[in-house]
């Protein structure tokens, strides 16, 4: 199935886009703080200026979110990714901390695309297939990304400098650009005469049932995993390299789990494999707060990757869920509901830290149990209704537009 899914071209090309497009941004992302500390920011500087610009993301995506369904899927994908390429290469030939950080600003805005590419998985598959695309191009790529950036952007910022890990960073991001040119254009090409409001997606209650179940995960779980890094090091006593290694086996797990489920051959509700998913991670707090043994510590961060493969999930229920006139903005407030918690969740952890380290991992494995979980099978029965409905909902707009 999932070779069957790649062998059609829009697929194969958001998939192989995205892969490309997710490592560049991880090589970058995670030496983003040393690089404005090379470039005379001091520690307060770096925070603040990473800080506002991730949320700038969902404030780009709230303001400009009618280009993402006045404009083509793989005209607005390209269009981001070049401005992001334009940002990487700022980026490289930066003097200062100052000249970098409208680069930074530009690569947030590139966050219109994940929408659009989104929109173009959920309009090029079937509701029974969809969550299957959403594995693949999301969960795949990202896991990927967390196998390969750390270790790709280490051996290059130790060879050759800060500077080259940008541009290493830009020419995947020009991989990406390539294999994202290969959109079908006929993919949305109705989205042009379409105007909607976030209005009209807040009053469709399925979708923001979902969107807020996305950001109290996101909050959650990425209060957990935030200062996991820092926890390691202070309170296990593990090295730099040992916990890149760690961070690199969960990105094995999450991968693991992504190629698990795209294969599920029989239809199943989205909401399903993410009860399962959710299922795992409280097994990893738990072994991570309380365990000081390096194996148990290898196997909880394996289990960890599952948290990657929450937010693909949801985007599969959005799809699902969104009526098609409404789909391009539905994406486009789930991603703002998402990337507000994945904003908040570090500083809450940071709060949390402050007054004990293992708190944020101890709050992120209640939550998850006391939270999450149940609400998750509250919603199961609820999403499976709307689903239905709306399937029928597009059946019937689709018989009246068929001359």
């Amino acid at each position: 199935m999932i070779v069957a899914t790649l062998r059609q071209r829009t697929p194969r090309a958001l998939f192989t886009g995205a892969v490309f497009d997710q490592i560049s941004h991880s090589v970058g992302l995670i030496f983003t703080p040393l690089y404005l500390g090379a470039l005379g920011a001091g520690p307060a500087l770096v925070g603040l200026v990473i800080g506002v610009t991730t949320f700038a993301n969902p404030l780009i995506i709230l303001s400009a979110g009618s280009l993402i369904e006045r404009v083509s899927p793989r005209r607005l994908i390209v269009m981001t990714r070049v401005m992001v390429a334009a940002a990487l290469l700022l980026a490289v030939v930066a003097q200062t901390w100052w000249q970098l950080a409208p680069a930074l600003a530009l690569i947030s805005a590139g966050s219109l695309a994940y929408p659009a590419v989104s929109r173009a998985i959920a309009e090029t598959t079937s509701p029974a297939g969809r969550a299957r695309a959403f594995f693949l191009v999301y969960g795949v790529g990202s896991n990927l990304a967390l196998i390969l950036a750390p270790a790709m952007g280490g051996f290059v910022a130790e060879g050759f400098g800060l500077r080259w890990v940008y541009l290493v960073a830009l020419l995947l991001e020009l991989a990406a650009i390539a294999c994202f040119l290969g959109i079908e254009s006929s993919v949305g090409r109705h989205a042009q005469t379409v105007r909607q409001t976030y209005r009209d997606v807040v009053r469709c209650r399925p979708v923001l049932a979902i969107s807020l179940f996305l950001f109290a995960a996101m909050l959650i779980l990425t209060a957990g995993l935030a200062l996991l890094p820092t926890f390691l090091y202070d309170y296990r006593g593990l090295s730099v390299g040992t916990i890149g290694r760690l961070g690199s086996l969960s990105g094995v797990g999450g991968l693991a789990l992504a190629l698990g489920l795209a294969r599920i051959r029989r239809r199943v509700s989205v909401v399903s494999p993410l009860i399962v998913t959710l299922a795992l991670i409280p097994g990893a707090f738990a072994l991570l707060a309380f365990s000081p043994h390096l194996a148990i510590i290898a196997i909880a961060c394996f289990i960890s990757g599952a948290y990657l493969m929450v937010w693909p999930l949801v985007d599969a229920a959005v799809g699902n869920l969104a009526p098609e006139r409404l789909r391009g903005r539905s994406f486009a407030l789930s991603e703002v509901f998402g990337g507000s918690g994945i904003a908040l969740g570090p500083m809450l952890a940071g709060v949390l830290y402050a007054q004990g380290p293992q708190l944020p991992l101890l709050f992120a494995l209640a939550g998850t149990l006391l939270a999450l979980l149940p609400v998750t099978l509250v919603l199961r029965r609820y999403l499976e209704r709307a689903q239905a409905a709306i399937e029928q909902e597009d059946d019937a707009a689709l018989r009246e537009a068929t001359p």
